[in-house]
């Protein structure tokens, strides 16, 4: 059985995300519900990953473009898919 996206976000994004809770709670709880609903990183857009960046507060200026296509430096990998 396949993991969902918040099942395999990676811990220091969680943290990020449950700091900006407090400030945001709908924001938050609008990225949680999207990542419970998607199963692979390639249904998010490149909006929905620069604000789970971006309230998670990770910068994302470094990402390399492996990291842009592919999302493994935010998921973990399961069955060697992210």
């Amino acid at each position: 059985m396949r993991t969902n996206l918040l099942q395999r976000l990676k811990p220091e994004f969680k943290v990020g995300l449950e700091n900006s809770k407090l400030r945001y709670p709908e924001i938050i709880d609008k990225i949680e519900h999207l990542l419970r609903q998607h199963l692979f990183y390639s249904d998010l857009t490149v909006d929905q990953v620069k604000r789970i960046f971006l309230f998670s507060d990770i910068e994302s200026h470094n990402r390399s473009g492996w990291d842009w296509r592919f999302g493994e430096d935010m998921f973990t990998l399961c069955n060697d898919v992210c």
